[in-house]
């Protein structure tokens, strides 16, 4: 960020500022009469240092100091004055006299100066904070010799604070490049950072302070589609989404119409993903977020596949807000759809292509994260649908290395509420019929984490699935019979088989299930290796 009086114009005869990264103690002097400049590394740090130690500090400057010019915290005993003069002399240049710079001025300086200035019109033109007429512009910075050096500013008295309309600031477009290319790099990004935090921390919220982040917006603004370029930078898009976090709510609305028609691309950038999600954390009114909402949603689908935006989907659909989730669920479900339909209508409109779609996002790493995060957050009714939409590729996602998160996910959200007690019978219906289909998924090694969900979620979940896995009779030579020595064969499906024993809850058909067991043990031994007829063996002696 640029710094106080650092103005591109060299008539100023200041030199440039080194970067806030910089130690300044390691360095001479440049130049004489410019104390602010020379002390600003030590000038931040004491600042940070009075927020913590002197909040509660008086704010009137008549108070600051006392008649001996010290004041001390009310959490310590940290002398203001001792420390400011030993900065003073410590940068001071050999012609300077200790004690040019009035401790008043300094002490001013640390807690009242305004950190944005340069993004709201300060040091515009040559260093004067003048306007073209050569009249300072309301709230800018003009220069006191009187004050002991040029690099030395305070705010002109034409109007308290940031009181005037934008069009009063000089600021030219050429100035307003040079901000934006500051905040490009490392240091300029993490100066305006500090500074936004300090103002944040010093401040409270009033208009003052709302005029002062509007004229920081209005810099990236200025250019079409600035600021949307800005949030995918490199270093940039730090400094401007934590200036989204203190702009007020009509501010924020702009800031979203701004960027309104490049979220798909920022949503998709490896950079600006990360700052739309912080965006989105910082968003307070509902209708802010339907902004968001309305331009991702007819990109959806194909955000949903891509491995940055998923996650801004995902931070959007668990946002407490809410907003017109409803409308924005069903872009994602549906792509021919009428908001307004019932559900049985909305069932009715689902197509194949639908279901395709479906079917690549359950198979796909990004497109199962974010469905993940749709099941948990959707409305009751979106969740219906999806359901009937998975319907037919359930058994290929429970058998799928990231398609069994989705099904568990949706098993758990079915089992959560007599509302969904439809959406669990079509799960566990796809899952356990015919009889391939419960072979098929109870000995995959992802399609059984599935079946050990279910049991775990509902008692008239599981009392179906233990009905459609233990048989009547132990008799090998029945369908029932070999499902079952089929399962007590499987490594992965006889885990099933010990956990759906151990949840049973009537002792009784407990009992039941484990004498089948042992009958069809016999059986079984040649199909299994010894160690695993020993665990069987010592399973069933123990229940």
């Amino acid at each position: 960020m640029l710094e106080p009086g650092s103005a591109s114009g060299a008539s100023s005869g200041n030199a440039s500022v080194p970067s806030s990264q910089t130690r300044r103690s390691d360095k001479a002097p440049t130049s004489g009469g410019s104390v602010a400049k020379t002390l600003e590394d030590d000038i931040d740090d004491l600042r940070l240092k009075l927020v913590s130690r002197q909040r509660k500090m008086r704010t009137q400057e008549e108070d600051l100091l006392t008649s001996s010019k010290k004041t001390k915290s009310r959490s310590g005993d940290f002398d203001v004055d001792a420390e400011l003069r030993r900065l003073e002399g410590k940068y001071r240049t050999p012609n300077e006299p200790v004690g040019n710079l009035d401790v008043d001025e300094l002490l001013d300086l640390v807690t009242n100066r305004q950190p944005l200035h340069a993004l709201t019109g300060a040091g515009a033109g040559a260093g004067t904070g003048s306007n073209a007429a050569g009249q300072s512009a309301p709230g800018s910075r003009s220069v006191s010799p009187a004050r002991g050096g040029e690099g030395l500013t305070e705010y002109s008295s034409g109007a308290p604070g940031y009181s005037g309309t934008s069009s009063e600031i000089f600021l030219p477009a050429a100035r307003r490049e040079e901000i934006v290319a500051s905040i490009r790099t490392v240091a300029g990004s993490q100066a305006v950072q500090r500074d936004l935090d300090s103002l944040t921390s010093l401040r409270v919220r009033d208009s003052e302070y709302d005029n002062l982040m509007h004229r920081a917006l209005e810099v990236f603004v200025s250019a079409q589609g600035q600021l949307g370029r800005l949030l995918m930078h490199r270093t940039a898009n730090y400094a401007v989404s934590k200036l989204f976090e203190v702009l007020d709510a009509r501010d924020r609305l702009e800031f979203l119409k701004e960027i309104k028609n490049r979220l798909s691309r920022i949503a998709q950038h490896p950079q600006g993903t990360f700052a739309l999600q912080k965006i989105i954390s910082a968003l307070h009114d509902p209708e802010h977020l339907k902004i968001v909402q309305e331009g991702l949603r007819f990109e959806v689908r194909s955000l949903a596949l891509d491995r940055h935006a998923t996650f801004t989907l995902q931070k959007l659909l668990s946002s407490p807000l809410r907003g017109d989730l409803k409308n924005f669920s069903l872009a994602l479900l549906l792509l021919h759809t009428e908001p307004r339909g019932t559900q049985e209508s909305l069932v009715e409109q689902i197509t194949q292509e639908d279901i395709d779609y479906f079917r690549q996002a359950c198979l796909n790493k990004h497109g199962a994260m974010l469905l993940t995060a749709f099941i948990r957050n959707c409305p009751e009714t979106c969740f219906g649908l999806l359901v009937h939409i998975m319907k037919p590729n359930l058994v290929d996602a429970a058998c799928d290395q990231y398609g069994n998160y989705v099904v568990q996910k949706a098993l758990e959200r079915a089992c959560t509420s007599e509302h969904y007690a439809s959406a669990a019978f079509i799960i566990t219906e796809a899952l356990c019929f015919p009889d391939q289909t419960l072979l098929r998924v109870a000995t995959d090694s992802f399609g059984v984490k599935v079946f050990l969900t279910a049991l775990s979620q509902s008692a008239s979940v599981r009392d179906k699935i233990t009905e459609r896995i233990f048989p009547v009779t132990a008799d090998p030579q029945t369908q029932m019979g070999q499902i079952l020595l089929a399962l007590m064969s499987n490594p992965e499906a006889s885990t099933l088989l010990k956990r759906a024993i151990r949840l049973q809850q009537d002792a009784d058909v407990r009992a039941r299930h484990v004498q089948l067991i042992w009958d069809l043990l016999p059986a079984c031994q040649p199909l299994i290796n010894a160690p695993e007829y020993e665990r069987w063996v010592h399973f069933l002696e123990r229940t």
